[in-house]
C-alpha cells in the first residue's frame, strides 16, 4: 500500500527513492532513447514531476500511474558554447518543479484526464498513424510535424540538421504554419454567414491549437488568428500590431513567467515584430525582384524575419546559420503545398491504409524535397558558425541600436516619398 506523499515533504524526499502516484497531465513525449512524461499529484495540491522512463512503454494522456524513482530538482545545464539554459524555470512556467529519471512506471487505470483534451490528443495520435501508414521515414517525421507539430519521429540528428539549416521553425508549428491552417479554415467556411464561419473557425483554431501542444508560438498565433476572425464577424478594422500586443499582454497575465522564461514565446513575439515592421522595408528595396510565386514577398518576409530575430538566436544558441536565408526562399514555398498534401496523405492513412501510399506519393515527393534542400545545405563547409556566449545587455543594445536605425529610415523613405509627390 502507498503512503502519500504531501508535497511540504517532497522537499525533505529529495536524492531518495520514494513512490507517488498521479495522474498524467500532458501527451507524452517520446524521444529516441527516452520518453517523457508529466505526472501531476494531487494530494494536498497540484504539483507536476517530470518522469524520464523508457521509451517502449505506452501512456496516454490522463492514465493514472504509480511512479517510483528518486526525485530531483530540475538543474541549470550549459551547452558546448559556455550558454547557460535556466532549465529549473523553463519547467517551472509550466508548473514543473521536480524531476524523476530512470523511473519505473505502472499504470492503474485509464481515462481520468479532461475529456476533451483525451479526445484532441487520440484524434492526433490517429492522425499521425495514418501518416505513418502512407509516407515512409523521414518523410512521415517531417509531415507530423509540419502540420501537427509532433516532430518525435524526425530524431534528434534531423532535428538538428533543420536547426543548422535556419528552418526548424517549420517543424514546430510555428505561426507561419498556424496562419495556414487559418486560412485554409477561413477558405472552407467561405460560404458560410461571417458570424457563423468566424465562430466555427475560431472554434477549430482553438482546438487545432491544443492538439498540437499548445507551443507559445502557437498559441501566440491563434490568439491572432481568433482577433482576426472577430473582426472580419463584426465588421471592424483587424491591426496586427494591436492584435499582437494584445495576445502577447494576455499570455504574460495569463502565465507572468512565460515573458522571461520561455524562448519559444519570446522568439515568436520578435519574430512576429519584423514581418510587422522590418519586413515591408525590404519589400520596398526589392522592387526589382519579380513578385511571381510570391518571391519577393517571401524575400522580405525572410531577410526582415531573419535580422530581426539574429541578435535574439545568437543569444539563447550562438547558432549563426550561413545558409539560412537561401535554404528559407528554397523551402518555405513549398510548404502549404506539402501541409495540403500531407493532410490528405494522412486522411488516407486512416481510411484505407492499403491504398494510402499512392495518394501520399505527391506529399513524399514534396517532403522529398525539403529534405534533400536541408541535407544539401548542411554539407556545406560552416553551414552554421557558433558565436562565443556574450551578456544580455549587448542584446539589448543591438536592438535599441535597431529601433534607432528602423525610425531613422522610415522618416527618409517618407521624406523621399513626399519630395517625389511634390
Amino acid at each position: 500500500m502507498i503512503t502519500p506523499v504531501r508535497v511540504s515533504e517532497l522537499d525533505r524526499a529529495l536524492d531518495t527513492r520514494l513512490t507517488v502516484e498521479g495522474i498524467i497531465d500532458d501527451e507524452p513525449d517520446v524521444r529516441e532513447n527516452t520518453q517523457h512524461i508529466v505526472v501531476r499529484i494531487t494530494q494536498p495540491r497540484d504539483t507536476k514531476i517530470q518522469v524520464a522512463t523508457s521509451r517502449y512503454q505506452h501512456f496516454s494522456y490522463g492514465d493514472r500511474v504509480r511512479v517510483e524513482g528518486v526525485l530531483k530538482l530540475p538543474q541549470a545545464f550549459a551547452s558546448d558554447a559556455g550558454r547557460e539554459f535556466d532549465y529549473p524555470h523553463f519547467l517551472a512556467k509550466d508548473g514543473i518543479g521536480y524531476q524523476m529519471s530512470y523511473a519505473q512506471v505502472h499504470v492503474i487505470d485509464m481515462g481520468n484526464g479532461n475529456p476533451v483534451w483525451a479526445l484532441l490528443y487520440r484524434i492526433k495520435q490517429t492522425y499521425t498513424d495514418g501518416l505513418a501508414a502512407a509516407l515512409s521515414e523521414p518523410e512521415a517525421g517531417l509531415a507530423a510535424g509540419i502540420t501537427a507539430g509532433d516532430k518525435r519521429a524526425m530524431g534528434g540528428q534531423l532535428l538538428e540538421d533543420f536547426r543548422t539549416a535556419g528552418v526548424v521553425h517549420i517543424v514546430v508549428l510555428s505561426g507561419y504554419n498556424i496562419a495556414i491552417v487559418s486560412t485554409a479554415v477561413l477558405f472552407m467556411l467561405g460560404r458560410l454567414s461571417r458570424k457563423v464561419g468566424s465562430g466555427l473557425g475560431a472554434l477549430a483554431i482553438v482546438l487545432f491549437v491544443i492538439a498540437t501542444g499548445g507551443s507559445a508560438a502557437a498559441v501566440r498565433a491563434g490568439v491572432m488568428a481568433c482577433l482576426a476572425l472577430f473582426a472580419y464577424a463584426t465588421n471592424r478594422t483587424y491591426d496586427v500590431s494591436r492584435a499582437l500586443v494584445v495576445a502577447a499582454v494576455a499570455m504574460v497575465l495569463w502565465n507572468p513567467l512565460t515573458l522571461l522564461y520561455d524562448p519559444g514565446f519570446q522568439l515568436s513575439v520578435i519574430s512576429t515584430i519584423g514581418i510587422i515592421y522590418v519586413s515591408p522595408l525590404f519589400e520596398r528595396w526589392f522592387g526589382a525582384v519579380t513578385e511571381a510565386f510570391g518571391i519577393r514577398s517571401i524575400l522580405a518576409t525572410t531577410v526582415g524575419t531573419q535580422i530581426t530575430v539574429m541578435p535574439f538566436l545568437l543569444y539563447q544558441t550562438g547558432n549563426l546559420s550561413i545558409v539560412a536565408l537561401p535554404v528559407n526562399l528554397l523551402i518555405v514555398p513549398a510548404v502549404p503545398l506539402s501541409m495540403l498534401l500531407t493532410f490528405i496523405a494522412g486522411v488516407a492513412g486512416v481510411i484505407a491504409p492499403s491504398a494510402s501510399v499512392f495518394v501520399g506519393a505527391p506529399a513524399y515527393l514534396v517532403l522529398s524535397y525539403i529534405l534533400a534542400i536541408v541535407d544539401w545545405a548542411v554539407r556545406i563547409p560552416f553551414a552554421s558558425v557558433q558565436v562565443p556566449a556574450f551578456p544580455l545587455w549587448s542584446v539589448l543594445v543591438t536592438y535599441l541600436i535597431g529601433i534607432a536605425a528602423y525610425f531613422s529610415l522610415v522618416r527618409k523613405m517618407d521624406d523621399v516619398r513626399h519630395t517625389g509627390a511634390i
